[in-house]
């Protein structure tokens, strides 16, 4: 039987030693995407859109600077409009709308026809 350790656990011990530089905690930065509302022939159009707008600001320093941005809006703009947060974990994705009630009166169905436009790109990938 051979008993070496396990190279995830040994790699998470030379981690927490002190004087590392490992980095702890959640990274997160921001990209905002402005999506557009419109019916196309394709619902892929919609990803293939997204992925390479996604990409080039991957690239540049947008994610570096929003935190900063964002931080400094709501405190001392406040939230208005419309938030989506997409969170993706164990091969479950979840998605969180915030709203203004007085820009969008029925986010329900705001929720549900988001709901019909991911199950219909599903359908368009699958096949």
């Amino acid at each position: 039987m051979n008993l070496r350790p396990i190279q995830g656990i040994q790699e998470l011990a030379d981690m927490m030693k002190k004087g590392t530089k490992a980095k702890w905690g959640n990274q997160i930065g921001y990209l905002i995407y402005p999506f557009t509302i419109a019916l196309r022939d394709n619902p892929l159009d919609y990803l293939r859109e997204a992925k390479t707008a996604i990409d080039r600001k991957k690239a540049s320093l947008e994610a570096s600077f929003s935190y900063f941005l964002a931080k400094y809006f709501l405190k001392f703009g406040g939230l208005k409009g419309l938030m989506i947060h997409v969170v993706s974990y164990a091969n479950k994705m979840t998605f969180i709308l915030s709203v203004d009630d007085d820009i969008i009166p029925d986010p329900h169905q705001l929720c549900d026809d988001l709901e019909v436009s991911l199950n219909r790109i599903k359908t368009a990938v699958i096949n």
